[in-house]
């Protein structure tokens, strides 16, 4: 897959879905020299889910440097291999994350790391991004969510995409991390720093696709809308009492207009 063709695949998948801001390419880059041109590299401290929040509203390729971006949230300095909890971390966040310590510090445990960590991370809209991402982000709701579970029920029938959440790390974590170093498509919940520091909508989820797996999902989509699961649905309007023709009623397939 070429970055023309990945622009391309971003353009059609915002077109049919009618997503609300462009999916995303999350590249992971293991030298801050390794980002491409194109990028606009920060040099102001803000947490990894604003830098996503800026790339989807102002559609801009914008890349984050360790040195800028750690220290700010503990989630994403462990998503990315760029620190350590800080000593009685899970004392501080006892009545916050959990009611007792201990459950903290079990919740903690769980967390994946990318190991080694990684100097930059850029993130960019999918029909802007200059290179080949790591992962896909897209940011949707309930209704386009399913055509991504009816996309992947198309070429692997035997396997469930299921939502295992605790809640914490959403665009850094769950949407990044988890799809990433497991390899697979992964169901996430917004979290509350995704939504102050990113203005993510109430309604909206994520879903992290590895990039290994976006051309067959993609190819799940377009297929899924030959079917009756396409968007926009196709409501039942046949025994109405309204002059909707017959020929908006029996459309079919995804060059209707």
């Amino acid at each position: 897959m070429t970055v023309e063709e990945l622009n391309k695949i971003g353009a059609e998948m915002n077109r049919i879905l009618r997503l609300r801001t462009s999916p995303l390419g999350i590249s992971l880059f293991k030298r801050k020299e390794d980002i491409p041109r194109g990028y606009d590299v920060l040099d102001i401290r803000i947490p990894f889910c604003s830098v996503v929040g800026l790339s989807r509203y102002y559609e801009l390729p914008i890349a984050i440097t360790r040195e800028v971006g750690k220290g700010l949230c503990v989630g994403a300095d462990m998503s990315f291999g760029w620190g350590e909890l800080p000593e009685g971390f899970a004392q501080t966040v006892t009545g916050l994350f959990t009611e007792k310590s201990e459950g903290a510090e079990k919740l903690l445990s769980q967390m994946m790391s990318l190991e080694n960590g990684y100097e930059a991370v850029g993130v960019a809209p999918l029909e802007m991004i200059p290179n080949i991402p790591s992962v896909v982000q897209i940011w949707c709701n309930s209704l386009q969510l399913s055509l991504f579970v009816y996309a992947n029920t198309w070429h692997h029938p035997g396997q469930r995409l299921s939502l295992s959440s605790n809640g914490h790390g959403g665009s850094c974590y769950e949407g990044l991390t988890v799809p990433f170093l497991e390899e697979r498509v992964n169901i996430g919940i917004v979290d509350m720093g995704d939504r102050k520091h990113g203005h993510a909508s109430d309604d909206e989820m994520l879903i992290g696709i590895p990039i290994s797996q976006l051309e067959i999902i993609y190819d799940g989509i377009l297929k899924n809308q030959n079917t009756r699961h396409r968007i926009p649905i196709l409501y039942d309007f046949e025994n109405a009492p309204m002059p909707v023709p017959q020929s908006v009623l029996s459309r079919k397939g995804p060059n209707y207009r």
